[in-house]
């Protein structure tokens, strides 16, 4: 229903049509709140005609309007797997640019070790990796990402590897080492487990 009256908004009060998918994806951003979406629809208007645009496209909304915290601390999870650099500019741009609280990060990381465990030990089973997806609700690139290490990993190798982010987590709740330090470990975690 937002989404459809996303639509009706944008051509009728702001003159601006908006393109189906842009509406969906602006309405998964911010949720049903009509004052916000409105909002932000004015923004999109105004830039659609700026650029020339005969309608608000998803690259309106991916380019304008900003992911919500919780989103911005779960995209760091495919960016994890992705290699050492990857990884630890991943956690580094979770605690500065977006500025998340280093509890939140680690708990990014220790879900997604949680989930490139259980992937690997069902994969070792033989388990069909949509199975594996649907029991560990993976979608998008997460999915792709947790079932590709997954199938690269031993399932003892990556219970070892949680059990040491999750010891860091712990040091860093404790005060033993600095919390903004146990994000920027559990990253060469990611890295060592794959072997990178």
């Amino acid at each position: 229903e937002a989404t459809q009256w996303a639509r009706a908004r944008a051509s009728k009060r702001h003159e601006m049509p908006i393109d189906a998918r842009a509406a969906a994806a602006l309405v998964e951003r911010l949720g049903c709140d009509l004052g916000r979406i409105d909002s932000e629809l004015g923004k999109l208007a105004a830039a659609a005609a700026a650029a020339g645009a005969g309608q608000i496209e998803i690259e309106h909304v991916s380019e304008l309007v900003g992911k919500t915290r919780e989103e911005e601390v779960w995209a760091i999870q495919s960016r994890l797997l992705g290699g050492p650099e990857e990884a630890l500019s991943a956690v580094r741009d979770a605690l500065g640019a977006w500025r998340q609280p280093p509890v939140m990060v680690m708990y990014a990381c220790v879900d997604l070790l949680r989930k490139v465990h259980g992937a690997a030990k069902l994969a070792s089973q033989g388990t069909p990796p949509q199975q594996i997806s649907k029991s560990l609700k993976l979608w998008g690139d997460s999915q792709r990402a947790v079932m590709g290490a997954a199938r690269s990993i031993k399932p003892d190798d990556a219970a070892a590897a949680l059990r040491r982010v999750i010891g860091l987590d712990r040091d860093a709740k404790s005060g033993t080492i600095r919390p903004e330090l146990a994000p920027e470990l559990a990253a060469m975690e990611f890295a060592r487990l794959l072997g990178r």
